[in-house]
């Protein structure tokens, strides 16, 4: 009895791995082979290729047959390009984890007075593949004259950098810069026309620039604090340094004004230890781009 229950053992592990080696040795590699001829064909698209050889050039200076050839190829690879936009550049932008994606950004420009300009930004992959289309105002009684991909020593990183100007009760807002976590573009630092940090507004949506943060806990917030992804803390910090009093609303008559949800949750984390020791910490940080934000938080704008 115990021999045969040996030799059944024996029989089902020579079975399993005799599947393993058949997977491994077939499946495995047409997987693999499928998968390469994949990414080949991809990279080989005449559409992409044609794109690539757009890197880095500014955009909104091509000639018109160029034009028109971006266009078509932009159209076949599944861009969602809006049709206001005018496109501005093509280059590699990467995250902290070093993934490098291409970022093929588009202005909207404002239309007329009140108004407000925007971003368009696709994001593809190295192969090609389209990973997201992202769109946000830039401004609000502003316009964008420029946008490019620059590498800032500070934080040894390429930022999208945006050039802006102001109409009639405009802020003055003359560049506004982008980074990159994870896969999503978010405002880092905005400076007037003497490169002095100023603070975004978020008490009403058409004056905010750049998409506004996911609602976090407070967890959440105190822990994007402790991120050792520089781009992340300057997310961060631009938006607790923010002009939130005009979430400060009148209940009625001669009543005092209340703060609304979103203004005692900014006031609650201000109040953390935790996150005011992160705050004067960075405001004494030798990166200046951390001390500049950190003092914002800290004394808002001058």
């Amino acid at each position: 009895m115990r021999r045969q229950i040996l030799l059944i053992l024996f029989g089902i592990i020579t079975f399993c791995v005799g599947v393993c080696f058949v997977y491994f040795t077939y499946f495995r590699q047409s997987e693999q082979k499928l998968n390469s001829i994949a990414l080949t064909q991809n990279s080989n698209d005449p559409n992409w290729e044609l794109l690539l050889s757009f890197e880095n050039k500014d955009l909104t200076k091509i000639d018109k047959e160029d034009e028109k050839k971006l266009e078509i190829a932009l159209n076949q690879i599944g861009a969602e390009i809006n049709n206001r936009a005018q496109l501005g550049t093509f280059s590699k932008i990467s995250n902290a984890q070093n993934k490098t994606y291409y970022a093929l950004i588009g202005m909207i420009h404002l239309l007329g007075v009140p108004g407000s300009c925007s971003l368009q930004i696709q994001l593809f992959d190295l192969q090609g593949k389209l990973i997201k289309s992202i769109s946000f105002q830039s401004g609000y009684r502003i316009d964008l004259s420029s946008v490019k991909v620059e590498f800032i020593p500070e934080l040894d990183r390429n930022v999208i950098v945006v050039e802006s100007y102001r109409f009639e009760n405009g802020r003055d807002i003359a560049k506004q810069y982008y980074g990159l976590v994870n896969e999503d573009i978010l405002l880092i630092r905005l400076e007037n026309s003497e490169g002095k940090l100023i603070p975004n507004r978020y008490y009403a949506s058409n004056h905010t620039i750049g998409i506004t943060p996911p609602q976090r806990s407070e967890e959440q917030w105190i822990n994007s604090l402790k991120s050792t992804d520089i781009v992340e803390l300057l997310a961060s910090l631009e938006f607790l340094g923010g002009d939130h009093q005009g979430d400060i609303v009148w209940v009625g008559g001669n009543h005092p004004k209340i703060k609304t949800e979103e203004t005692k949750f900014i006031d609650k984390l201000h109040a953390y230890e935790t996150v005011k020791s992160k705050i004067f910490e960075f405001a004494n940080s030798d990166n200046k781009w951390l001390r500049d934000s950190a003092n914002l938080v800290l004394n808002g704008e001058d």
